[in-house]
């Protein structure tokens, strides 16, 4: 190879058509780069294909192809013009355009182009697989940091992976939070919101881009949605194993300063905030007319929820309004029975406040301790949850046989009496796994006589 390489070379130095082709400041070279269709034209016009070029061992071509009939279904296809490295064609890159494009450390992914600012002549580029904070704005002149889709996100670039996520695979939607402090209670918010079905697809999809409300001034502007739906997308990219939500809790922490520090809250107040800051960004409504309260007037329910449901959507139309609201029956009734007049109105909720239910009744275990000692009995005993303790010492006195005036009622701890039980105190007092024990304690003349008629005239003689 080498001999033929010498060969090749001596032929190439005596070749005038060889040396007039370098000294032409690689205008033909030019040319033949630009060419799409692998065909090179000479200074007299005339078209040679790549054989009758002379190529040196040292020389690179690259020779790429593209069809059209194999573009995905999903996207539109990228134009032939749009391959050739002019500027003209780079700018004709609209939002929505998936490609290849580089980053400013010089690596190569699947990107799409997400906004346009004519004025500065530059798009917004969104690199999959990264958070939007990561996104770059890219001057349209910038031609070498594009590329048509899958020339080089195809290749496994290596490098530093992105310290918001894992790079490893992951199935989609099954994605952590990090914690920012102590927001575990923003993060279960938002994991249950991110599997909600239709209002996971609706922002991870993009969809909700087109609802965004600029004018409302109970909204803000959009942001909000926007750091909710560049959250929703990095956790459904599918190449995330974790995701940290630092971009979402500073758009929160700006428009709603009770959330900006990183100590605990409360998970169902967050929830209220995002949901109605959500529904303001997305009201389809953009001039919201004035309305009155509707009322029953003896109509039946369905006609007079229907016409309250209607006035309701005239001020408030989102994508929250058709997923979590619901209507709540609300009846009045006049106390004066002279008047009698009953209100019958359908009000509009986004969730409803429920109490826990609490027990009426809890169970106590008692120990009671004869004096003079005789077998003791324990009993499990059934009270009022929020009542006094005298309940619980005349049930004692009642299971037991021993009179009220008899019973001493204490709580014992580590086998010492820690603190006696009164009857003025509250039950609730007495809290779950402390040892209750109620010692019967005879006048001095009942324990005398029964000390006589147990000991004899020993006991007498005492």
């Amino acid at each position: 190879q080498g001999d033929n390489n010498d060969n090749a070379n001596n032929d190439n130095s005596n070749d005038p058509s060889r040396n007039e082709r370098d000294g032409n400041n690689g205008d033909d070279a030019a040319s033949a780069d630009g060419d799409g269709d692998g065909d090179a034209e000479d200074e007299a016009g005339e078209k040679t294909s790549i054989g009758d070029c002379d190529i040196e061992d040292a020389d690179i071509m690259i020779i790429e192809t593209y069809d059209p009939k194999g573009a995905k279904k999903d996207q539109s296809p990228w134009p032939l013009e749009r391959v050739s490295a002019t500027h003209k064609d780079w700018k004709k890159l609209c939002v929505g355009d998936v490609l290849d494009a580089q980053d400013r450390e010089g690596k190569w992914y699947k990107s799409e182009i997400v906004a346009r600012n004519e004025a500065e002549k530059k798009v917004r580029v969104h690199f999959s697989g990264w958070e939007s904070r990561y996104d770059e704005w890219i001057h349209i002149d910038s031609t070498q940091r594009f590329a048509p889709p899958g020339r080089h996100s195809s290749r496994k670039a290596a490098g530093k992976k992105s310290p918001e996520a894992s790079s490893r695979a992951v199935s989609r939607g099954v994605v952590g939070l990090r914690n920012l402090g102590n927001t575990c209670f923003m993060n279960s918010t938002l994991q249950c919101l991110s599997n909600t079905p239709i209002f996971n697809t609706f922002f991870s999809g993009g969809r909700y881009k087109q609802d965004v409300n600029k004018v409302n001034p109970l909204g803000t502007r959009g942001k909000l949605a926007h750091a909710f739906g560049g959250l929703l997308r990095d956790m459904w990219t599918g190449t995330n194993s974790f995701v940290v939500p630092r971009d979402f809790k500073r758009a929160v922490g700006h428009f709603a300063p009770r959330f900006s520090g990183y100590q605990q809250q409360d998970s169902q107040e967050l929830l209220a905030y995002l949901l109605d800051g959500l529904h303001e960004d997305l009201n389809r409504v953009k001039k919201k007319k004035y309305t009155n309260t509707v009322d029953a007037k003896g109509r039946p329910d369905k006609v007079v929820a229907d016409e309250s449901w209607q006035v309701y959507q005239l001020r408030n139309r989102s994508v929250i309004v058709d997923l979590f609201m619901g209507q709540l029956k609300s009846t009045v009734v006049c106390p004066n029975p002279e008047c009698g007049n009953v209100s019958v109105t359908f009000d509009p909720f986004m969730y409803l406040s429920v109490p826990f239910p609490r027990k009426t009744t809890r169970r106590i275990i008692v120990h009671v301790v004869h004096l003079p000692p005789k077998a003791s009995k324990s009993y499990c005993l059934t009270v009022e949850a929020l009542g006094k303790c005298s309940i619980l010492i005349k049930q004692i006195s009642e299971m037991s046989g021993v009179g009220l005036e008899d019973i001493l009622v204490a709580e014992v701890y580590k086998s010492k009496i820690f603190r006696y039980i009164t009857p003025d105190m509250p039950i609730d007092g007495v809290r779950a796994g402390d040892t209750i024990v109620a010692y019967h304690m005879p006048k001095r003349e009942d324990a005398k006589t029964s000390s006589s008629q147990g000991g004899g005239g020993q006991q007498q003689e005492q």
